[in-house]
C-alpha cells in the first residue's frame, strides 16, 4: 500500500494541530499561526499523508518539513501517525514517501528526545530511525523553549548512499539556517545557538 503527500491546506491544518497536542509534548509545539506563517515565509513544508484504499482516501498522518536549500538538506521537525493506524507499518511508508518528494537532498535532519528508561517512546523512535539508516552526530544540541531549552539528540538520514558522514561546517551551516527560519519568534533563540557545537573537533 503507497502513501501520498499532500500540501496541507489552512482547514487541514487544524486537524493537523489538534493531533499534534496530543502526540507531542506541548512545550515543543509553537501556536498554529506560527506554523502557518513559517509556511507562508519559507521552504516549509505541512505534508498531510493518504492513502487510498477502494476508492476511499485515509488520512494516516502528517509530517512537517523545512527544507534548507542552501546546504542541500531537510529537517523532518514532525512526523507522526494517526492513532488509530499506530503499528501498521505506516511511517515506514512516509518516510519513504518523504524521501521521494526531496529525491535531490543530500539527507534529512532529526531531532530526538534523549532515552532514558522512564521514556520508551524515545526508545522506540530512536529504533525506528536507525533501522532505517540514522545515526546520531556528534553534537551537542539543543531545542530553544521560551522556558527552559531542551537538549535533544541529532541524527542524520542520509537519502544518498554515497553520503556516509557529512562536515561538522555543514552541519553547523543548516543549524544555523534552520534557527534564523524556524525559531526567530524566540528572543533567546541566539543564545541557544551558542550552546550547540560538535563534540568531536577532529572531524574535517
Amino acid at each position: 500500500m503507497s502513501i501520498i503527500l499532500s500540501k496541507a491546506g489552512a482547514a487541514e491544518f487544524d486537524v493537523i494541530y489538534e493531533d499534534m497536542k496530543k502526540q507531542f509534548p506541548y512545550v515543543e509545539i509553537k501556536a498554529k499561526n506560527t506554523f502557518l506563517e513559517i509556511a507562508k515565509t519559507s521552504s516549509y513544508d505541512i505534508w498531510l499523508a493518504q492513502s487510498h484504499i477502494k476508492g476511499k482516501t485515509n488520512d494516516i498522518g502528517y509530517m512537517l518539513v523545512w527544507q534548507d536549500k542552501e546546504m542541500n538538506f531537510i529537517w523532518l521537525e514532525y512526523i507522526a501517525v494517526s492513532q488509530k493506524y499506530h503499528g501498521k507499518g505506516y511511517g515506514s511508508k512516509m518516510l519513504k514517501a518523504l524521501k521521494a518528494k526531496y529525491l535531490g537532498a543530500r539527507g534529512c535532519f532529526l531531532e530526538v528526545e534523549k532515552t532514558s528508561t522512564l521514556n520508551k517512546n524515545s526508545e522506540r523512535r530512536i529504533r525506528f530511525y536507525t533501522e532505517k539508516g540514522a545515526y546520531k552526530l556528534d553534537f551537542r544540541y539543543y531545542f530553544p523553549m521560551a522556558t527552559k531549552d531542551l537538549e535533544l539528540d541529532l541524527y542524520f538520514l542520509p537519502f544518498k548512499r554515497d553520503i556516509k558522514q557529512i562536515p561538522n561546517a555543514d552541519i553547523l551551516k543548516s543549524i544555523i539556517n534552520i534557527y534564523a527560519v524556524i525559531h526567530r519568534d524566540l528572543p533567546s533563540a541566539l543564545k541557544t545557538l551558542s550552546k550547540i557545537r560538535p563534540l568531536n573537533f577532529n572531524r574535517y
